[in-house]
Order: structure tokens, then C-alpha cells, then sequence
């Protein structure tokens, strides 16, 4: 399956071995359990950059897998959004000053100094889930990304004036 996503052009740094596990496997018989095997557990996490040749990624790992591959789940991310971040940061801040402002005022003390600032950043990441093999017509799996966002909440302590 690595080499099928190599040929895709997926770049080894790119595949991460998310799990990998060992164990016996058993059949029943005349009421014991008897030991027929081993079950091996490879779990890969491949970052894909071009998402408009992602389902045929899929499609060549799975297809290289045959019937013991299973897709496990998709997710998107933003690549890059340390620009947004800013602007959301500067958002949230205006917003908590806005009503501490409010909050100041009503009072009638002002507003003073902020005295602390938490921020939880949220990345909201579309996922799909399924399992099974590659489909078998030549079209690749369709994957559609929909709209990703990421959530900034601040929490402002404010003195009052």
C-alpha cells in the first residue's frame, strides 16, 4: 500500500504509522478454543495535499490492499492558517472589550486594564467515515472537502477603572 501512494505521489513524510498490533486468533472446536493464527493491526495516517487527486489516492492504496484494506476515516484541515488565527483573535478580543466596555460603563466605574487573557483554539475538522475496499469502476472515490473552520475563544479579565 506504501508503494501504491508513493507511485501517487504522496511523500513518505507524509505516512505515519498510527498503530500496530499483534494478536492470536481462535477457533472454536469440540467447545475449545484453539489457536488458528495471528491478526496483524498495520493503522497508516496519510497526509494528502491535493485534494482534488485525493480519491484516487484512496482508490490505488485501497486497490494495493485488496480485501484486507479498510479506509477508516477522512478528515480536512487547513494547511496554513495562521492569518485567519490573527484575525479571529483580533475579532474575539474586540468583541470581550466591546462588552466589558458596556459592562464598565453601566457600573459607572469604566474599564481598567486587562489583567488576563486565555484563548482555546478549535480546529473543526469535516471528517468521513467509512470502511471497505476501493470501488471497482474507474472513477475515482469522490472527495469532497465543504467548507473547515477553526474556533478562537478568548476569556478577557478586565480591572475596573
Amino acid at each position: 500500500m506504501t508503494a501504491a501512494l508513493a507511485a501517487k505521489g504522496v511523500d513518505a513524510k507524509d505516512v505515519q504509522t498510527q498503530n500496530y498490533s499483534v494478536q492470536p486468533s481462535f477457533t472454536s472446536a469440540n467447545n475449545k478454543q484453539v489457536p488458528d493464527g495471528y491478526l496483524v493491526n498495520n493503522t497508516v495516517t496519510v497526509k494528502i495535499h491535493d485534494i482534488k487527486g485525493a480519491g484516487a489516492i484512496i482508490d490505488a492504496a485501497t486497490a494495493a490492499g485488496g480485501n484486507d484494506a479498510a479506509v477508516q476515516g477522512v478528515s480536512f484541515s487547513l494547511e496554513d492558517n495562521k492569518a485567519l488565527l490573527t484575525q479571529a483573535r483580533e475579532e474575539a478580543y474586540g468583541d470581550a472589550k466591546a462588552k466589558a466596555d458596556q459592562f464598565g460603563q453601566l457600573s459607572g466605574r469604566g474599564l481598567g486594564e486587562a489583567q488576563a487573557i486565555n484563548e482555546t483554539v478549535t480546529p473543526n475538522q469535516l471528517q468521513f467515515r467509512s470502511v471497505g475496499a476501493a470501488v471497482a469502476d474507474s472513477q475515482a472515490t469522490p472527495i469532497n472537502p465543504g467548507q473547515v473552520s477553526t474556533d478562537v475563544t478568548i476569556t478577557v479579565r478586565f480591572a475596573l477603572g
